[in-house]
């Protein structure tokens, strides 16, 4: 069950690390952005895992209540917690570009799917059983 996540967690990884090096080789130049797709990908790279596994605490469980409770309880902890990371984002930046929106979006996208996916397989899985 965790096999899956951490080849496609590392899969995601060397992803999102490739687009980092991009930008260093597109803009060498621009700290900002550099500074931006690193933040995010460190961001999302620690929170993902630890949320995904919160969540597979959930599928252990025999009742169907505390998946749910488990689920939903990453989703909002993963919700709150880019929302305040935004917010201090936005209180300490002092020039805003849409390079942070860009890295946040690819970012969070990249990282939820994979989660998302493969929390959808452990539950199919563990149905089965």
């Amino acid at each position: 069950m965790h096999q899956l996540y951490l080849k496609l967690y590392a899969a995601s990884i060397a992803i999102v690390g490739l687009i980092v090096g991009l930008t260093f080789f597109i803009k060498p130049n621009d700290a900002q952005l550099h500074q931006d797709f690193i933040t995010c990908f460190l961001f999302y790279g620690i929170l993902s895992p630890a949320i995904f596994f919160f969540s597979i605490q959930g599928l252990k469980s025999s009742r169907h209540a505390d998946f749910l409770k488990f689920f939903y309880g990453g989703f909002m902890l993963k919700l709150f917690l880019s929302l305040i990371f935004v917010m201090v984002y936005l209180a300490f930046s002092t020039q805003i570009k849409i390079h942070f929106i860009a890295a946040f979006g690819i970012c969070y996208f990249v990282f939820s799917g994979i989660e998302t996916f493969c929390l959808m397989n452990a539950s199919k899985n563990a149905n089965k059983k």
